[in-house]
């Protein structure tokens, strides 16, 4: 069984999930009526196994599945059956941020929010070599500093995707593009990747001002916003913590409550243009330490 959460392996387990309550039974009842273990039942369930399609297809008979559901059933296991390893440095990423990379790499749409840092999407390899440096040692696992630059270039390559590249929407603190993150040459070669990136079709770059003041962020937290291509699937959100990734689920409260924020603030932050025209601002700035 592949062990480890996907969307694609969610969106089966809530399948399956509801066939199984619809039937009036638990997940107990369901494993005394299959070969499979009640583990096995509960991981397909909450999404965070996969069976082999023979055991998947088992569990839809014992629970009376029609022809119509199984095949549905069959199409959702072939999409949640996907590969971690074409995520890169698999063994050095947390469990939480593994789910994030994978649910990632099928969203059609990321918005963010920082007020820290520049966004991983946006970072330079020398700016995520930089950050990683500093984070501390217990946080992260050994050898992560090496790996960072590496790991933020690969998750980039979306951007630049065949055939339908991720649309990234940034809304980025005025602070974090003030911090000389890995001193001088490496802020000014950073925000002059931001300003190239913005000329980007399917990049939008927005500043939050300090003349802003005060405003209603996700508490200081760098915040994700994952949209999928399919008109059934609700937004992801992705608040990412000390010490660990906090994943609200699909169709949560939590995750609405997110995007409103998210779109707050969007609506006061700078125009494009504007946030352009600052960006340089504070380059030349920069340039001139």
């Amino acid at each position: 069984m592949a062990i480890g959460s996907t969307r694609g392996k969610r969106r089966l387990g809530r399948y399956v999930r509801s066939i199984i309550e619809r039937e009036g039974l638990t997940q107990s009842d369901v494993a005394k009526r299959v070969e499979p273990s009640r583990q096995t039942v509960m991981r397909l369930m909450s999404g965070d196994g996969l069976p082999k399609w023979a055991t998947v297809l088992e569990i839809l008979f014992a629970v009376g599945a029609s022809r119509e559901e199984i095949l549905k059933a069959q199409e959702l296991h072939a999409v949640a059956d996907v590969d971690t390893n074409k995520i890169p440095f698999t063994s050095h990423l947390s469990a939480d941020y593994l789910r994030f990379r994978m649910d990632e790499t099928e969203a059609s749409e990321e918005l963010t929010l920082n007020q820290l840092l520049v966004p991983g999407m946006l970072q330079t390899a020398a700016y995520a070599e930089s950050v990683a440096l500093k984070s501390a040692p217990r946080l992260r696992k050994p050898d992560w500093a090496e790996h960072a630059a590496a790991e933020r270039i690969s998750r980039q390559a979306l951007l630049h995707r065949e055939p339908e590249p991720l649309v990234l929407h940034a809304l980025i603190d005025e602070a974090a593009l003030r911090k000389l993150v890995g001193g001088p040459s490496v802020m000014a070669d950073q925000l002059n990747h931001l300003i190239e990136l913005s000329a980007w079709p399917n990049v939008t770059i927005q500043v939050i001002t300090d003349e802003l003041g005060a405003y209603q962020g996700a508490h200081g937290s760098p915040l994700t916003l994952l949209r999928f291509p399919e008109t059934d699937e609700s937004d992801c959100a992705y608040l990412d913590g000390v010490p660990r990734m906090t994943i609200f689920e699909e169709d949560s409260q939590s995750t609405d409550v997110l995007s409103a924020v998210w779109r707050d603030v969007a609506a006061d932050a700078l125009s494009p243009d504007d946030s352009v025209a600052l960006i340089s601002e504070i380059l030349d700035r920069v340039r001139k330490r």
